[in-house]
């Protein structure tokens, strides 16, 4: 019982926790149609953002737009152009990005594009004009089957390849010498035709980049107004105009600092630069920062960002990445390797592979590779001496592999599962190492003395010709190489227009923490726990168990290591 009441307790905290946001904001209201329309966004720490972009597009459209935001008077102020606003509905989401490498997405979600926020159009005058036909309601017009063919509305298409279409093949009751045709409100009639029950239009002039809207009135044989076809579409560069539309900018910046404290003298060299471009239907952008105090002895201090990003739905980013998959296995940290994103619709993937610690072989210090065992010198078959090392100074390349699947099949609700394994190689820490380098011995050993050694004058000089010098295979001083994997799944609601969310995730986890002693096998396994060599485990067949030899790749089981065991 008290178990149960600890775990509501940390549930209500959890759920009371997700519903204070990082930001303050209020979605536009009293929108006229072709007014420039500000986003503002009040955040709790501007200090620790970077920069933020604004996301816009018609209730009908595939893409996003993406304008920059500008941080005025402690705001962050976004855009969007009076020649955007049209239509019914706006939806939009705005995304900061942190000096850490993590995100702020408004709305706060895991995945902000899947449920964006909106914002309503209302026309700028009571009284609207009708393009050939006054009307005050919907009744007065009738249906006809008009089928569009081309272009897709809302698609994208080169600006060569333009083909207004529209099939009146079923709808007989068109009057087809009786309809007007409007290609962003200016009536191109006449340069259109009608032949085999097809309409169609070629622009004479190449179309502009941009959104273009297309509108078709027709008159039934009968002299009624037919409901007017209405409908978007994109036009975007080709590739025979790819160097018209590329564009670019960049910067490089370098800074010398020279520290001084109780005469220690710390200075660095640092480079920074950055270089984006942006076509079409991809955006590139290269980051580097370099120091001259990256040394193979720590871990890597320079950092290098490769990110490819292809219209809305994919997202390739290689070297040092902070991806955030979810806030139970990874949220931010640095991983040098690859993440791939896709946002499809009403799916998401995303996909880490990499290193978050590289291989570090020693220190370069005294006891920095190797440290003598004093208290572990035995005498060998041949009379002379055994003294035994551990290794020091090392670090474990430390190897991801994680992975998160999105459902956002109501713009109100999604759910994902995830799953992370970490595990350290422990075989790329070699046994040999320098014979520059040196330890210490702190009493006399043997008819050894006191002092500092090098690891070559201790083979060649000090020990006789007799001893040996083992250094053990694993078990060493400096840390054990481990395992972990996780996986768990979590939800989220979200009630009036987000001004209400419900969150929930499990997570479960597996810690090895010393995978140097390998898997147990079932016969270590029967004397575990008790000395009887019976074939069973408490009682239990072991052939009721399963081998720990199957899962190896999975996860390395041994119970003296693991938790949970």
């Amino acid at each position: 019982m008290i178990k149960f009441f600890i775990s509501l307790l940390l549930l209500f905290g959890y759920l009371f926790g997700q519903l204070s946001e990082p930001f303050y904001h209020i979605s536009p209201s009293n929108v006229i149609s072709g007014n420039d329309t500000e986003i503002l966004v009040v955040l709790e720490e501007n200090d620790k953002i970077r920069s933020g972009s604004l996301f816009f597009r018609q209730i009908d459209e595939i893409s996003y737009q993406e304008v920059n935001m500008d941080f005025e008077n402690g705001s962050w102020i976004g855009l969007i152009p009076g020649a955007r606003v049209f239509g019914s509905f706006i939806e939009y989401v705005v995304i900061f990005q942190k000096m850490d490498g993590g995100q702020i997405g408004v709305p706060l979600a895991i995945d902000p594009f899947a449920s964006p926020l909106n914002f309503s159009v209302s026309m700028s005058a009571p009284n609207l004009k009708v393009q050939n036909k006054d009307k005050t309601s919907a009744n007065d017009y009738i249906d006809a089957d008009i089928l569009i063919l081309s272009p897709e509305p809302g698609s994208l298409n080169k600006p060569d390849e333009i083909v207004i279409s529209l099939s009146l093949f079923n709808a007989p009751i068109v009057d087809q010498n009786e309809y007007i045709l409007y290609l962003d409100g200016v009536d191109v009639t006449k340069k259109s035709l009608i032949d085999g029950e097809v309409l169609t239009f070629i622009p004479e002039d190449e179309l502009s980049v941009g959104l273009h809207k297309i509108k078709v009135l027709f008159k039934s044989t009968y002299g009624l107004d037919i409901n007017p076809v209405k409908w978007n579409f994109n036009i975007s560069k080709g590739t025979l105009n790819m160097a018209d539309s590329f564009k670019y900018k960049g910067f490089l910046n370098g800074k010398n600092s020279r520290n001084t404290a109780s005469r220690n003298v710390v200075s660095e060299l640092l480079y920074n630069g950055k270089i984006e471009g942006e076509l079409s239907w991809v955006k590139a952008d290269f980051s580097l920062k370099k120091s001259s105090r990256e040394s193979i002895y720590m871990q890597p201090l320079d950092r290098s960002t490769l990110s490819l990003r292809f219209t809305d739905y994919a997202t390739l980013e290689t070297g040092d990445t902070y991806p955030s998959l979810s806030p139970y296995i990874l949220d931010g940290k640095r991983v040098r390797g690859q993440y791939l994103k896709l946002n499809l619709p009403y799916i998401k993937l995303q996909y880490v592979k990499g290193l978050l610690n590289r291989a570090v072989q020693y220190q370069d210090k005294i006891n920095g590779a190797l440290e003598i065992i004093e208290d572990n010198t035995s005498i060998a078959s041949n009379g002379g001496k055994i003294y035994s090392f551990t290794r020091k100074g090392y670090t474990f390349p430390r190897d991801i592999l994680a992975a998160r699947l999105a459902i956002n099949a109501f713009k109100s609700f999604t759910t994902g599962i995830h799953f992370m394994k970490v595990k350290d190689d422990f075989s790329k820490i070699s046994l040999k190492v320098p014979a520059s380098t040196f330890f210490d011995i702190d009493n006399s050993l043997d008819n050894i003395s006191e002092g500092v050694y090098s690891y070559s004058d201790f083979l060649l000089n000090v020990i006789n010709p007799l001893d040996t010098v083992v250094i053990i295979n694993n078990d060493w001083d400096d840390g054990k190489p481990i395992e972990n994997l996780a996986i768990g799944f979590d939800l989220e609601k979200a009630f009036d227009n987000r001004q209400l969310t419900f969150q929930m995730a499990w997570n479960m986890t597996w810690t090895n923490n010393n995978i140097s002693e390998g898997f147990i096998s079932l016969d270590d396994a029967d004397v575990l726990l008790d000395t009887l060599d019976d074939n069973a485990i408490m009682d239990i067949p072991i052939d009721d168990f399963p081998d720990p030899a199957t899962y190896k790749d999975i996860i390395t089981i041994h119970p003296l290591y693991m938790v949970p065991l």
